[in-house]
């Protein structure tokens, strides 16, 4: 398996696609940062998830999403290996926390499986649109 680091306006296309595949809401490229790591397999794009940057010790990991085009078994592994590789990245960005959330049971098994521990429970969420 091999993780590309690429630009989210190359690979937008194609996440927009899986979203909609999965009946995600797609997300508008305006909120993306502007990097995507893709894991791949044989040349097949198997997952992507999207870095947030901070100024802090913290970085985020948003918004992974798997290719259907592929079978599960196909997958399989595929995630963890795209997160841990992510970690190597954040380690080497020098941040201290990686971030997430998630309430898909397959993301959440493989966030679990890697060592990620469970967060807040039953919270909520809020936002406010400035524009």
């Amino acid at each position: 398996m091999e993780v590309r680091k690429i630009k989210t306006a190359d690979f937008y296309p194609f996440a927009k696609l899986w979203w909609e595949d999965h009946g995600f809401p797609v997300v508008h490229v305006s909120f993306l940062p502007i990097h995507v790591f893709v894991v791949s397999e044989n040349n097949d794009d198997l997952y992507c998830c999207f870095f947030y940057n901070t100024d802090s010790a913290l970085a985020y990991l948003a918004y992974p999403i798997s290719n259907r085009k592929f079978s599960k078994e196909r997958r399989n592994g595929a995630l963890e290996y795209l997160f841990n590789e992510m970690e190597k990245h954040a380690r080497k960005e020098g941040y201290y926390l990686l971030y997430t959330t998630s309430y898909v049971p397959p993301v959440m098994k493989a966030l679990e499986n890697i060592g990620y521990k469970e967060g807040d429970v039953l919270v909520n969420q809020f936002f406010k649109e400035l524009g």
